[in-house]
C-alpha cells in the first residue's frame, strides 16, 4: 500500500518597513483623484505621458502618476504582494514612479513571475526611475532602488490589469519623507 505526502513551503519576504500587518489598498482608502477616460484601467490612479520618461518605453503603455502615490513597505509571501499605502507626507518607504498595463504575455498577479518579464523590467529599471524623480527626488542623497507592485489580490479579483514601478531611497532610517515622483 503507498502513501502519499504533500509538502507545502511558504517563503515570506518583507521589503521595506511600515506596519506589521499590512492592507491592500482600496479606492476607499486613496487619496481622492480626478481621472480621464484614458485613466481608468489603472484602478482610478491619474496619470499622464507628458514629461513622463515611462511613456517612452517602447511597448509598455507606461505611464507617470499627476499625484504622488507612497506606500509604507510591501509583504512578498510567495510572490503574492499585499501593500500599505502612506501619506507622502509622512515618513514612507516606496512611492510610485511608474504605472502600466500589465503585458498581455504576461498576465499575472505573482510579483516573481511579472518582475522577470522584459517590458517590466525595462518600465521599472533604475534609468527610467531616475529620470522621473521631481527636484525634491534628486535631492535624496540615499541610493535609489527599484521594484514592482502588481495587482493585489483583491485588485486582481476586482479586474485590475495594471502594474507599479516603485522606488525606494536607501537612507539612515531605510524611510523617506515628502514626495519624490508624481
Amino acid at each position: 500500500m503507498a502513501v502519499s505526502v504533500g509538502v507545502s513551503v511558504t517563503v515570506i519576504s518583507y521589503r521595506g518597513g511600515g506596519s506589521d500587518t499590512p492592507t491592500s489598498p482600496s479606492t476607499s482608502s486613496r487619496p481622492s483623484v480626478t481621472t480621464s477616460a484614458a485613466n481608468t484601467g489603472f484602478g482610478g490612479v491619474s496619470t499622464t505621458a507628458r514629461n513622463c520618461p515611462a511613456a517612452a518605453v517602447d511597448g509598455a503603455g507606461g505611464r507617470c502618476v499627476t499625484t504622488p502615490e507612497c506606500w509604507s513597505g510591501i509583504t512578498d509571501i510567495s510572490g503574492t504582494i499585499t501593500v500599505s499605502l502612506a501619506d507622502c507626507r509622512v515618513k514612507h518607504v516606496w512611492e510610485t514612479f511608474a504605472i502600466a498595463p500589465l503585458p498581455e504575455d504576461g498576465m499575472t498577479n505573482n510579483a516573481r513571475d511579472l518582475i522577470k518579464h522584459p517590458t517590466v523590467k525595462a518600465l521599472c529599471s533604475r534609468e527610467v526611475m531616475l529620470k522621473s524623480r521631481t527636484a525634491t527626488g534628486r535631492a535624496v542623497t540615499g541610493r535609489w532602488s527599484t521594484d514592482i507592485l502588481p495587482p493585489t489580490a483583491q485588485q486582481w479579483s476586482d479586474g485590475l490589469r495594471a502594474f507599479r514601478c516603485v522606488a525606494h531611497a536607501a537612507t539612515e532610517d531605510g524611510e523617506i519623507t515628502d514626495s519624490h515622483f508624481g
